[in-house]
Formats: structure tokens, sequence, C-alpha cells
């Protein structure tokens, strides 16, 4: 896993989150940050979100022409992308009745394919951490019902223009921010 702070210049980023949070760019709303729904677990909360889809089953959408910076900054860091999987915005609306130190339903974003890595990029400051676990999809592809033997290897914080890279199998997952008004990120899943 690599943490880069800073990753697109400054004014990439403000530009890019102007235009993310400007009353041109579409967002929508689903019930769930997770497409399993059999999750089970003390330290698990489910709540929605909004999403806005870039890129999915090998088709480009609406502002898709946007996140091309993002594979020169990949191969910058030497991370060499070839096929994108999927991309897409989610922003989570501040919930403060949302439990402490809990999470949504945990996920990887591939399940036994070990040549993908995700990009994760948080587009501003907020609570709401993002949980990493010690297990991959392949060492532990039952995890869904056993959420609560997972153990978290590390927990990060939103913080604006960092970007996360890791390996696709990895068990991670979200939570909702208490305080802060939203928590917006750039979901990446490409081959490598």
């Amino acid at each position: 896993m690599k943490i880069i702070e800073n990753f697109l210049l400054d004014n990439e980023h403000q530009d890019l989150t102007k235009f993310i949070t400007s009353n041109v760019f579409d967002w929508y709303y689903i019930p769930y940050t997770s497409y399993s729904k059999s999750h089970s677990g003390s330290n698990v909360t489910e709540s929605g979100q909004f999403v806005h889809t870039f890129f999915h089953n090998k088709q480009a959408f609406k502002f898709m022409e946007l996140m091309n910076l993002f594979k020169d900054k990949l191969i910058q860091h030497g991370v060499k992308p070839t096929n994108l999987s999927h991309m897409k915005a989610n922003m989570l609306i501040k919930d403060s009745s949302y439990p402490a130190n809990h999470f949504h339903p945990p996920h990887s974003d591939v399940e036994d394919e070990d040549k993908f890595c995700t990009l994760l990029y948080y587009l501003n400051d907020s609570d709401g951490d993002t949980y990493m676990f010690n297990q991959t999809y392949n060492s532990m592809p039952d995890f869904k019902n056993r959420t609560d033997e997972l153990i978290i290897a590390k927990r990060i914080t939103p913080k604006a223009n960092t970007a996360v890279i890791f390996d696709s199998t990895i068990i991670h997952t979200s939570s909702s921010p208490r305080e802060t008004d939203r928590r917006m990120v750039v979901n990446c899943v490409f081959e490598i």
C-alpha cells in the first residue's frame, strides 16, 4: 500500500474539487455503500451515498475526460495502469448519529484477480476513516459472514489531495463522517 500526499498539483486538485462540487456535476443517490448486503458484524453499519460513475463495463460516461490526469500521475509514482476496470466518485453526507468506530460493509474491489490495483483519492479533509484490513479476498473469501474476524491493518483519515494505492483484493471499507459535512473520494480500479 502506498499513501501519497499532494498526489495532484495544487491547481489540478482545486480545479477538480471545484468542478465536482459545482451545480453541473451529477450525483446519484444509492441506499448502500456495498453491493453485498449479506454482511454480519458488530461494527458494521451501512448508509447511503451519492455516486457519479465515470467508467464501468468498458463504457465511459459523463466527465470521464477529467479523470485522464490520474493515469499520468500514477505513472509518475511508478504505477503503470493498463486496462481501466471502473472509476467513480463517492460522496457520503454527515451523519452525526453514525456510531463511532463503526464502518460500512467491508469489501474487496476485485475477488480473485491479483493483477488489479485500486486508487482511492480524497477530494477533501474529512472524518469518516477508511479501514484497511489484513485480509484479502483470496485469504478469506467468506469474510462477509465473518466480519468480526477481520483484523484492522490501518485506519486512514481522509486528507485532501491524498491518494491511497493498494492491491484491489485487499478487504477495506469506508465510514460515514460524523463531524464533516461530506466525505468525497474518487475510486479507480485498474489492471497493472
